[in-house]
């Protein structure tokens, strides 16, 4: 007799769960025919709606890291003066890959989960202008929200280019493109989007196209031009990863229809309630500014993750992660990115409440419940209910 494999439920900072149904919906499509066209357009639109532009979008296959080295490629030469802003491993990543194309590289580092401070970056440009700045708007490692507009606000003329990862943080944070000066954003589709793995974005400003036109760097599969060409028939240069885009389509879709402001609302108010409730049970929030996007909590000296973690997949079939490079051991990571309901947050309080049972701390789960009764406002999703 054969077992049924045990349902496990995503709730890690991405990839994310995708449902059943997603999967079901696929069509069977060619990536060079009109329908398939369609989906590019209105994905493209869609997409620069949650950016704030109106600028094309690039999709790639590749993962986020894949993304943030187009820019690099395409927007610098060896020794060109970069700025990396970098609180965790996700800035350090911008740092690694500038370097390895030769850039002259000032890391402007900031403790793991600490605020990032906008004067000392400011007073860091004073000694030395960059001509790219790179920036993590929401550090996955860490869960830390970026202060984005004020950085941006503050920026002295003339500025800099400014390229933001925007992979944890796009379709759950704010992002003003287009007013607040971002020249140059990479996201990807495996977190807030909903999509499956294997495929990323990019948008480009105006002054970031007049810098890569003109670049020498040399490239092929990341050339923007052979990007920007594709989208001037809504086609893309390269066979791209055909069902991911259908199904971040289709959240796409869902967003537009919800409304993106509710959608974005809804992953600020389902995160705050879990850290409220997280917080009751003797769990604070690692990150000194908690994104929407990830929340990751300290451990206590006495607790051991992985075992916090192993319960929650054998007790309630729920998937988080834990803590990457020094931080691990140290912190565990979730988020409610994709379509969640109340229910789902229910059932990780209770697991975490139980976890902690079994190493001795004893958190009072009635009163962290309290906290999640603002969910009950949210439409419920077929995944489980509150």
């Amino acid at each position: 007799m054969t077992q049924s494999k045990k349902t496990i439920l995503l709730l890690t900072p991405g990839p994310v769960h995708i449902q059943s149904k997603a999967w079901a919906g696929l069509e069977h499509i060619h990536h060079r025919t009109e329908r398939f066209r369609e989906i590019v357009r209105e994905s493209s639109t869609l997409t620069g709606v949650l950016a704030g532009t109106s600028r094309d979008v690039f999709f790639l296959t590749a993962s986020g890291s894949g993304a943030m080295e187009s820019a690099i490629c395409n927007l610098t030469v060896p020794g060109t003066s970069v700025m990396t802003v970098s609180g965790g491993k996700f800035g350090d990543r911008w740092t690694e890959l500038a370097r390895a194309f030769g850039c002259d590289v000032d890391p402007v580092l900031f403790d793991p989960g600490k605020r990032i401070d906008i004067s000392t970056i400011l007073d860091r440009m004073k000694k030395k202008t960059p001509e790219v700045i790179t920036l993590a708007h929401v550090e996955s490692s860490t869960g830390l929200l970026l202060e984005l507009r004020e950085l941006l606000e503050s920026l002295p003329e003339p500025r800099p280019l400014v390229v933001l990862d925007a992979v944890a943080s796009l379709g759950s944070e704010e992002i003003r493109m287009d007013e607040w000066g971002i020249d140059l954003l990479v996201s990807a589709g495996q977190k807030a989007l909903a999509a499956p793995p294997g495929i990323s974005l990019v948008i480009a400003s105006e002054k970031a196209a007049c810098v890569y036109k003109k670049n020498d760097n040399r490239k092929y599969y990341f050339s923007y031009g052979r990007y920007e060409e594709g989208m001037s028939t809504m086609d893309t240069p390269f066979t791209p990863a055909v069902q991911s885009l259908q199904i971040m389509h289709d959240s796409l879709l869902k967003m537009k229809n919800d409304g993106v402001e509710k959608a974005r609302n809804r992953h600020s108010v389902f995160a705050q309630a879990f850290l409220r409730a997280a917080s009751i049970l003797g769990l604070r929030s690692f990150p000194e500014v908690p994104s929407a996007s990830v929340q990751a909590l300290r451990m206590p000296p006495e607790v051991i993750a992985d075992e916090i973690l192993s319960y929650l997949v054998d007790e309630k079939g729920l998937m988080l992660t834990g803590g990457q490079g020094e931080l691990k051991g140290k912190v565990i990571r979730t988020g409610f990115l994709g379509v969640h309901c109340g229910g789902v947050i229910r059932s990780l309080v209770e697991g975490l409440a139980g976890a902690l049972r079994e190493q001795g701390l004893d958190g009072d789960l009635d009163r962290a419940l309290d906290e999640l009764s603002v969910l009950k406002t949210w439409p419920d999703s077929p995944l489980r209910k509150l």
